[in-house]
């Protein structure tokens, strides 16, 4: 990895176009998403030399005619944009294939062939330079923007992420999704989001402590949703509904039949479910949860700081749990 990460995707570009040998005349750039980089017809790049910007995206004609304007000497420095055209087209050019959609540059392969160098943007090439020894799964094009305004945050993700996942493994999508929270939550350790190598408990209560206890936005939960559920469907499907409800619905069930349960309620899922108590703030069957309402409850139990904040999660709470509860084992 570099010693020294570009904070985006613009950064990238200028670190690079200032490392090229200062007789270096012709630049061709590929920016597949086209507003990755946003150049005036004048760039100065950060050693103070000027070049100017020629832009291609598939308007054979016009760029022809702007192109043979240039003037003739050939130590004239300039740059040859090459982006996406605005409307959907078919492309031949193999270096954004990932992207869904090709650049088709055959009509300039004379000038690329030119080139002092060639600056490719998109997500997976840039990657690919500033962590040479890793492979990117399918879904990285998914976060490509996201992540590309943030360079600095998701390599560091990654690094962290190393010290937790072997280098011997490759990354794979649910790798990339917990780097995508990362870069979103810094502050957040990444072993909060990992879930491999947990128990079946441990992961629900992994998932509950982020949900109830971080600040995520509603997009993050869905995330850690899918990367919880999926960790937890092979080993334990009887957890999978407490993965596929809202969290502040399961918080209202855990809050009421643990309220249920200390007062000794005879059948509790027959008072919530069968006669219908929560059906005004519950849009599910909470008969899904009850094989492992128990265990759940036992296992999360112990930490009160827990409780209190999914039970403060609730509608119907009207403050932190008592700290009296049946579920705590006794020293």
């Amino acid at each position: 990895m570099r010693t020294r990460i570009p904070s985006n995707i613009p950064d990238y570009f200028e670190d690079v176009i200032e490392t090229l040998p200062s007789a270096a005349t012709l630049a061709i750039v590929f920016d597949p998403r086209k507003e990755s980089l946003d150049l005036p017809n004048k760039y100065r790049d950060l050693k103070g030399k000027e070049w100017v910007v020629f832009r291609y995206s598939g308007d054979d004609v016009r760029f022809r005619r702007v192109y043979a304007q240039k003037p003739p000497d050939p130590n004239f420095p300039h740059i040859v944009l090459v982006s996406l055209p605005s409307k959907k087209q078919s492309f031949i050019f193999e270096s954004t294939k990932e992207e869904g959609q090709l650049i088709d540059a055959s009509f300039i392969s004379d000038i690329l062939e030119k080139a002092d160098w060639t600056i490719d943007l998109n997500l997976t090439a840039v990657l690919d330079k500033l962590v040479p020894d890793e492979m990117w799964p399918d879904n990285t094009k998914l976060y490509q923007e996201e992540i590309g305004r943030n360079l600095v945050a998701f390599t560091s993700a990654l690094e962290e992420l190393r010290r937790e996942v072997s280098a011997s493994r490759p990354l794979n999508k649910n790798h990339l999704k917990t780097l995508v929270l990362c870069c979103r939550h810094p502050e957040i350790p990444i072993t909060e989001f990992l879930f491999e190598d947990l128990d079946p408990a441990s992961i629900l209560e992994r998932y509950l402590r982020a949900v109830f206890s971080r600040k995520l936005k509603t997009e993050d939960c869905e995330i850690l949703r899918e990367l919880a559920q999926e960790r937890a469907t092979p080993i334990d499907k009887d957890l999978i509904p407490w993965f596929q409800e809202e969290p502040v619905e399961l918080a209202t069930f855990l809050y009421c039949f643990d309220i249920l349960k200390r007062y000794q309620v005879v059948n509790p899922f027959i008072q919530l479910n069968g006669l219908g108590i929560l059906d005004f703030v519950l849009d599910f069957d909470t008969s899904k949860l009850r094989n492992k309402i128990d265990e759940v409850l036992s296992h999360i139990a112990a930490s009160q700081d827990l409780l209190a904040n999914i039970f403060g999660s609730s509608p119907l709470s009207v403050g932190n749990r008592p700290k009296s509860t049946p579920y705590l084992q006794e020293e």
